[in-house]
């Protein structure tokens, strides 16, 4: 062997034995090299394997399985091999760029990129998977003809799809009970209210009354040509999967028609793919595209337009808009115009575009223009019209459609509600996603229309971005519960704030709860947690065992807040402490708690979980009135403890409700009102019953039956 040539292969084999492999490398002449890398560990390295050594050194040949990942050859072949043993992996050389993808002259024409086998469910069923697949050539393909096949079905395309030189085609894949679901549905999905980032109907094809892709096991993905000889296939296995995350391939470097895994767990990116995922294109050309001119950036709420003159070159492929020195998104090259939407307000952000020729040749980017725009506006907007399923005839019959919840078409997601008597106010707070602050709306409820809307904000001046879950009122202060902590400011500053203003809380208190909502009643601030098994599980030694022989998973705690303060004690609460505060009171619950109201007249919560299960009003005695059941040690104090398992605090009874309930209000004594989270923009594609009106029962109704004589009959 040339010397040059052996120095530089020890070289390489040196760095990759000190730094761990981040990139997947070939060469140009498809040569290779075995060598031991001692810092390959963890799921998220997925790596094609050539050759592997057991704990004795001796090597293991996988010629025949040369594209299954080192975990899945572990779990398929029951092989006992530490990931640090080694692997053997194709190099590149030092001039070429890592992140970029090499030239392979017989790649397959179609290539699958994407696929994405578990999703947000409408009923039992996945309801956004997909498959992406990409034209690797520079001539457009009619995929009429081809078959796509997985699992134990085969679904023959019989339209004429026509998918364009090097770029996208989506396959939804949708059962029969799924069918109903639209491309907006889709979209929003993905891309939530980012309305430019939305696929076109011709992007997405849905290959209907299959049973979708397979979560579990090991899978493959094939197509095959209109004469039935395979184009492509791309293989995943169970520990590739997680809920609403893709899974990502490479290009075959082997002259198979397997594609390469790079990485399971993935946020998905429909219609798009990155450099090292495809082979680079044609080179036509080495100059660069020209820099774009005239391109303004005029700031709205919560979005900016992005406008720029096109380039007239004639083989620009895309338009590529970058938002704080990061790739946003791209355009094809007769859209000259971006909205950027779903952005914060008050915010600074820095934006250029460049220009990419089909050659690869990425021109510089714009001159960068700093816009703010300003937070975006909330309305009140009725989306759709659900008939009340006679199913809950019992809760029809004591309840009525209450005000439009305001900001469902914005993406908020409503949580908490309390009232507020002498503004006769409705006040609901509201999570949001992509790190906007959370948001609390304001309704007259005479009126039923919307006063304003405040954004909340740290003491740090940080936007508030925790999911706010329940929100209440005291003397003073208003209260926001949110993952472990209580946080509050003053109801001055809400009453002065203008609509969109910003509202900057003042104490944040950590409690030994999950705070998932609040209350307040006679002096006593109230905050309890959700329970479910999976999505939320709580501190082991909130379990307990009621009298009735069942398990509560749950606590609703409460403070006596200090009379003349209206805020937690110094023996409470130590402020230079970031230990939890000592609650006086402690309730032990039942699951999926989402609200709750506590008086002396009785107990309410408001109980719920996932997007079609029915939800349910329980209705108890109040047990404060009663000695405690028990007496839990918290920080060296006895707190006293009572259970809400229809035993000592005997149920009054309860009604089965639509799914989805999350805050609930005790409104001058004679209603209740219930808001719901599931016409929300995240919730109401996949709803059963995707609610836009609160609710409002009648407490003297509801509070009639003295059993549980309000139960759902299903005919």
């Amino acid at each position: 062997m040339n010397k040059k040539i052996f120095c530089l292969l020890v070289f390489i084999a040196i760095t990759l034995f000190i730094f761990p492999v981040k990139e997947r490398f070939a060469l140009q002449d498809e040569s290779s090299l075995s060598f031991k890398v001692n810092h390959f560990t963890g799921m998220d390295h997925h790596w094609t394997i050539m050759n592997q050594s057991d704990q004795q050194r001796n090597w293991l040949k996988k010629f025949n399985n040369p594209n299954i990942p080192l975990w899945d050859f572990y779990k398929i072949h029951g092989l006992q091999l530490a990931p640090k043993l080694g692997f053997e992996q194709k190099l590149a050389t030092f001039s070429q760029d890592f992140n970029k993808s090499i030239k392979v002259d017989n790649a397959p024409t179609i290539l699958i990129t994407e696929v994405v086998p578990d999703t947000d469910n409408y009923g039992n069923y996945n309801a956004f998977e997909y498959i992406e697949i990409y034209n690797n050539s520079n001539e457009a393909i009619n995929l009429k003809g081809y078959s796509i096949w997985s699992g134990n079905w085969r679904k023959k395309i019989t339209d004429s799809i026509f998918i364009q030189p090097w770029n996208t085609q989506l396959f939804w894949t949708r059962r029969a009970e799924i069918q109903h679901l639209t491309l907006e549905a889709f979209n929003n999905h993905y891309f939530a209210s980012y309305h430019d980032k939305y696929l076109s109907v011709e992007k997405v094809y849905g290959l209907d009354n299959i049973g979708g892709l397979r979560n579990s096991g090991y899978q493959t993905v094939t197509i095959n040509d209109p004469q039935g000889a395979e184009v492509v296939k791309a293989g995943y296995s169970d520990v590739d999967v997680s809920l609403n995350h893709s899974i990502v391939y490479s290009y075959p470097i082997d002259g198979s028609l397997m594609m390469e895994k790079i990485s399971g767990h993935q946020k998905p990116s429909p219609g798009w793919v990155k450099n090292n995922q495809v082979p680079p294109r044609p080179i036509l050309k080495k100059s660069p595209p020209s820099i774009l001119e005239n391109v303004h950036a005029v700031p709205g709420n919560g979005k900016i337009k992005l406008t720029w003159s096109p380039n007239n070159e004639t083989d620009i492929y895309r338009y590529h808009i970058y938002k704080n020195g990061i790739w946003e998104f791209s355009v094809p090259p007769e859209k000259h115009t971006f909205i950027l939407s779903t952005l914060a307000g008050n915010v600074e952000y820095t934006l250029e575009v460049a220009a990419e020729d089909i050659s690869g040749n990425l021109s510089e980017k714009s001159a960068p223009l700093t816009v703010k725009p300003s937070h975006q506006l909330i309305t009140q907007e009725e989306r759709s019209f659900i008939e009340k399923d006679p199913a809950y005839h019992k809760l029809w019959d004591i309840s009525k459609d209450g005000p439009i919840i305001p900001g469902l078409a914005q993406d908020l997601i409503p949580q908490g509600m309390t009232y507020y008597e002498p503004k006769d106010w409705l006040l609901i707070v509201n999570y949001l996603e992509n790190d906007r602050p959370s948001t609390i709306t304001i309704v007259d409820a005479t009126t039923e229309e919307l006063v304003k809307s405040v954004l909340l904000y740290n003491k740090d001046g940080s936007p508030f971005t925790g999911h706010a879950g329940g929100i209440t009122i005291s003397k003073n202060h208003v209260w926001v519960s949110s993952e472990n902590s209580l946080y509050s400011f003053t109801i001055s500053d809400l009453i002065s704030a203008p609509n969109n203003g910003e509202i900057y809380f003042q104490y944040h208190i950590p409690v030994p709860v999950d705070a998932s909502y609040t209350f307040y009643d006679e002096n006593i601030l109230w905050v309890g947690e959700f329970y479910e098994e999976n999505a939320n599980p709580t501190d082991p030694s909130h379990h307990l065992k009621t009298r009735t022989g069942k398990t509560h998973y749950a606590w609703m705690i409460g403070f006596d807040l200090h009379s003349n303060s209206d805020m937690l004690t110094d023996k409470q609460w130590n402020k230079a402490s970031e230990l939890p505060a000592i609650p006086d009171y402690i309730f032990s619950t039942t699951d999926k708690v989402q609200g709750a109201i506590v008086q002396k007249e009785g107990v309410i919560l408001s109980t719920s979980y996932g997007t079609d299960n029915d939800s349910a009003l329980y209705r108890y005695n109040n047990p404060l009135k009663e000695k405690p059941y028990d007496y839990i040690t918290i920080a060296n104090k006895a707190v006293p403890t009572w259970f809400l398992d229809g035993a000592q605090s005997k149920p009054q009874g309860s009604v089965e409700a639509i799914p989805m309930p999350e805050g609930i209000a005790n409104v001058q004594s004679k209603y209740l009102y219930v808001v719901f989270e599931s016409g929300a923009n995240k919730y109401r594609y996949t709803a059963t019953s995707p609610m836009d009106h609160m609710l409002i029962i009648d407490k003297k109704q509801l509070l009639k039956e003295d059993k549980v004589g309000l139960k759902r009959k299903r005919k």
